[in-house]
Order: C-alpha cells, then sequence, then structure tokens
C-alpha cells in the first residue's frame, strides 16, 4: 500500500466510529511489518469494549504480525496489569495459526501445526519469559503459561498443580483450558 500513513491510520484506530477503525485495522494487516508501530493501538483496540467484532480484528491483526509482534508481546509480558500480562501469553499462543486469520480458506489451506508459533529468533526467549511466569503472582497468567508450555511440549514439572490452580480461577476460558 503506497500511501500508507502511520498517523492517519493511528487516528482511525482510536476513532469512535466502528467502520473507520475497522478499515484501520484492515490498513494494518495489509502494510506489515510497516505497521508495527501500531501494534500497542492495536492491543488497546484488541482490550476495548466498545466493539466485540473491531477487539476480535484487532486480535487477528497483532497475530498476523506473527514474529513482528514477539518484542512488542514480550515487552507487554512485563506490565504491572496482571490483564496484560495474561493477554500477551495468549497472543503469543495465537501467533502463527492460521485460523486467527478472517479468511475460511487461510484457515484450512496451507495449516501450519499448532506447534509451530511464529516466534523465529526470539523462541529461546519466548520459552524462558513463559517459565518466568510460572511463578507469576496471579494464578491466570501461571495457568496462560503452562498451557502455552505444554502447547509447545515444553512441560514443566508444575504443569499438573498449575492446571488444579486454573480450575478454581473466576475466569470461564481459564477454566476452560486448565
Amino acid at each position: 500500500m503506497e500511501d500508507f500513513n502511520l498517523d492517519s491510520v493511528r487516528q482511525q484506530l482510536n476513532s469512535a466510529d466502528l467502520q473507520e477503525c475497522y478499515g484501520a485495522i484492515r490498513v494494518a494487516i495489509d502494510t506489515i511489518p510497516a505497521s508495527a508501530p501500531l501494534l500497542n493501538d492495536l492491543y488497546a483496540v484488541y482490550v476495548s469494549t466498545e466493539s466485540a467484532p473491531c477487539s476480535s480484528s484487532a486480535f487477528a491483526a497483532i497475530c498476523r504480525h506473527k514474529s513482528v509482534a514477539v518484542p512488542f508481546l514480550l515487552q507487554l509480558l512485563e506490565s504491572q496489569d496482571e490483564n496484560d500480562r495474561q493477554n500477551a501469553i495468549h497472543l503469543l499462543l495465537g501467533l502463527g495459526h492460521n485460523r486467527s486469520s478472517y479468511r475460511l480458506s487461510d484457515q484450512l489451506l496451507d495449516d501450519r501445526p499448532d506447534f509451530l508459533f511464529d516466534w523465529c529468533a526470539k523462541r529461546a526467549l519466548v520459552i524462558q519469559k513463559l517459565n518466568d511466569a510460572l511463578i507469576d503472582p496471579d494464578s491466570n497468567v501461571r495457568t496462560m503459561a503452562a498451557v502455552t508450555l505444554d502447547e509447545i511440549d515444553e512441560k514443566p514439572d508444575s504443569i499438573v498443580a498449575l492446571l488444579v490452580d486454573g480450575l478454581n480461577s473466576d475466569s470461564i476460558y481459564i477454566q476452560n483450558i486448565s
């Protein structure tokens, strides 16, 4: 996209007009990797409660950034907010999955195995950070980290205890993955 204007797309992402926001998300997807500076804005749309479709699309857009999003998500994993840490792990789990695509054909064709995440050269660092998250003060973050490590066949010794703790979570999502 030749006329990509970062500031204009950022403004549209923050717009109250849902069509404008959704259009900006599409532009962000279409201009990867140039749209990487918008990851924080896409994350803000994802965690917003204004529009479920825009939130879902922003999640997919972050996942479509694949390895480009890893540094942003590792930084988010260091947040003081446990919801940010939990979301960072959830997004790391989604990187590289074709099911994060909005197109059914992309989900079915050329599907990659779920254990192949697009963390590229940062894989060892991601695994280290996920292992660090196993002792997070928030039980939901610990459970998400355990599930993600299990997904990539890096099973920690404490996984059963962490998943049992997850069954006691107030979050239905955490209970289900546990």
